[in-house]
């Protein structure tokens, strides 16, 4: 398999493995001005947008969650909700609002025509737990974003799927913070090693782009 083809190769399984990111982990939203709260799907707006970001946050989150004290307090930020349609036909968009700036802009209105619209704005909290698990579950899609070469791709896709398998309780409805918690700890050396191994890869191809560019 040549180089192509493995970069197409990876982007095909990333999309491919959207679809079970998308399922995750749930998210908590609570909709201003609505009785009943809603269930949103899940969404990226705590995606880390580097490597280095995602082993940053990494190592704040075990970090905390290993340190005695307050399990680290969950992330929140505001989104809005375009409601286009009712019923089956209808369909919303997702736009994340930082410092009371939307932060994209909405899609083109004639895409919809004389549909009917309507908005809500939703605060979205996300736990310790479950963005210390989303970042792991990234880990592959930022080396390919980073465009890392094959053996340092293969290399975190294998560290992520250890620390995913580690934390598979958390995926358990019934499993309580302080269990996620007492797993983190019990496990903290490895969880330490893992995000080392992590930060090498990265920096092995930041190294090897760096003395390319020379």
């Amino acid at each position: 398999m040549n180089q192509k083809q493995f970069k197409c190769l990876l982007l095909f399984a990333v999309l491919m493995a959207g679809l079970g990111w998308a399922s995750g982990c749930v998210e908590s939203g609570s909709s201003a001005g609505v009785a009943t709260q809603k269930k949103l799907p899940k969404l990226f707006y705590h995606c880390p947008e580097s490597g280095d970001e995602a082993i940053t946050r990494m190592k704040e989150l075990v970090d905390g969650l290993v340190a005695e004290g307050e399990v680290p307090a969950p992330i929140e930020y505001t989104v809005r909700e375009v409601i286009h349609g009712t019923g089956a036909s209808g369909h919303s968009h997702y736009y994340l609002i930082k410092d009371g700036v939307q932060q994209t802009e909405d899609d083109e209105e004639e895409h919809h025509g004389d549909i009917e619209s309507s908005e809500v704005m939703h605060t979205v909290q996300v736990d310790a737990f479950t963005e210390l698990y989303d970042v792991v579950q990234w880990l592959p899609k930022m080396a390919l974003k980073e465009h890392l070469g094959k053996q340092q791709w293969v290399a975190t896709k294998k560290i992520s799927d250890e620390m995913l398998d580690a934390m598979s309780i958390f995926d358990e409805k019934k499993t309580t913070a302080e269990q996620k918690r007492e797993l983190i700890r019990s496990k903290s050396k490895q969880f330490g090693d893992w995000v080392e191994q992590v930060e090498s890869q990265f920096g092995t191809a930041s190294s090897k782009t760096t003395g390319s560019s020379n």
